[in-house]
């Protein structure tokens, strides 16, 4: 497969994601949708458009392979937890599943400021594209852990 097909497989791959959160809208499913997930499925589709127009080169593969294999994770943990209670007890790792997707985003902020410190021939425009977007949902993904997984916990009085 070539590379531009490979741009196009994951640019259709996150239009099919975002068209998740359009269902979710729709079904009045308002505790499935939050900014994070709205804002993150925005800003994926609008980055593969650009990346696909401007900059389909292998700079932007190592992010592409990357999140793929996070997503192939992710929707690993999703199908298991569609069994119900049933498997509750082996789906312990939901937190590091988050953990992972947080160290994505932090490689992918990192990563775009290489073409910045090396000439490569990347866009610029691109690069700071890229850096202000994987800032952005790294800001948002830590908010979302720290709330989901760093709250005070309750203690129970003895009676």
């Amino acid at each position: 497969m070539t590379l531009l097909a490979g741009c196009w497989w994951y640019l259709h791959v996150r239009m099919a994601e975002f068209m998740d959160t359009v269902f979710f809208v729709l079904r009045k499913k308002n505790s499935q949708v939050s900014a994070l997930h709205v804002i993150h499925h925005c800003i994926v589709v609008w980055n593969g458009w650009i990346g696909l127009t401007f900059g389909a080169e292998g700079q932007v593969m190592i992010c592409i392979c990357i999140n793929c294999l996070v997503h192939v994770v992710m929707y690993s943990y999703y199908f298991l937890s569609s069994f119900g209670p049933a498997l509750q007890p082996f789906l312990w790792w939901k937190r590091y599943l988050t953990q992972l997707q947080i160290g994505q985003l932090a490689f992918f902020a990192f990563y775009a400021v290489v073409p910045v410190l090396y000439e490569c021939g990347y866009p610029k425009l691109l690069t700071c594209i890229g850096f202000a977007q994987a800032t952005l949902v790294l800001t948002l993904f830590c908010n979302f852990y720290f709330h989901a997984y760093n709250r005070p916990r309750r203690c129970m009085k003895n009676e």
